[in-house]
């Protein structure tokens, strides 16, 4: 009698255990599946964006440079003005972030940033983010430190895990129609032509 009711407490333990592994399978397939729903993979037009928008920054902060103080901006170190235009991302993008849900270069690409409830991020949100990406994504743009880190988030990307600056956000991807690809070059190459523009007026 001792032993059949040994048997059974086994048996059953072996039940649970076996459901517990299920419900653990099950928790983790809906948790991937959460993950693609709310940051989908698409590490090189997510690169592109943020490429574009450092660009602006940059245009941004040598246009004020030329035209407010009339610095010479040829032979100019630019290692200074990357780190300038890296703070002006700091602050400036929870704006976009908080308003917007997106930025210029996530526009285009037709890409939106929210919270899990659908929601605009606030500005402390959009201020962690930034500064995840700061860290994480770009390394401080330290030379080769910062290849290090995009090489790192590339291969996280690509593997479909999540970033560390995304873990609270909804990362959303409107559609990869091929308009935007052509308008994403178009308006860079105009970006680049301020550039020169700027330069030659000295």
């Amino acid at each position: 009698m001792t032993d059949k009711k040994q048997y059974i407490g086994e048996n059953m333990t072996i039940k649970e255990n076996g459901n517990s592994t299920n419900s653990n399978q099950e928790t983790s397939y809906a948790s991937t599946e959460r993950n693609e729903v709310n940051h989908p993979f698409h590490p090189w037009r997510r690169y592109f964006a943020r490429v574009f928008d450092i660009a602006v920054y940059n245009i941004t902060w040598l246009s004020f440079l030329r035209f407010t103080f009339h610095v010479n901006l040829i032979g100019r170190s630019r290692i200074l003005d990357s780190y300038i235009a890296i703070g002006m991302m700091l602050f400036l993008e929870p704006l976009w972030l908080h308003f917007f849900r997106t930025t210029p270069g996530k526009a285009i690409l037709g890409i939106r940033i929210e919270d899990f409830n659908g929601k605009n991020l606030t500005y402390r949100q959009g201020f962690d983010r930034t500064f995840g990406v700061i860290v994480s994504g770009l390394g401080f743009n330290i030379p080769i430190y910062d290849l290090i880190r995009l090489w790192k988030s590339y291969n996280l990307c690509k593997d479909k895990k999540i970033q560390p600056w995304n873990e609270s956000t909804s990362y959303i991807i409107k559609d990869t129609k091929l308009f935007r690809t052509f308008l994403y070059i178009a308006i860079h190459i105009a970006i680049f032509a301020i550039f020169f523009n700027i330069i030659s007026t000295q």
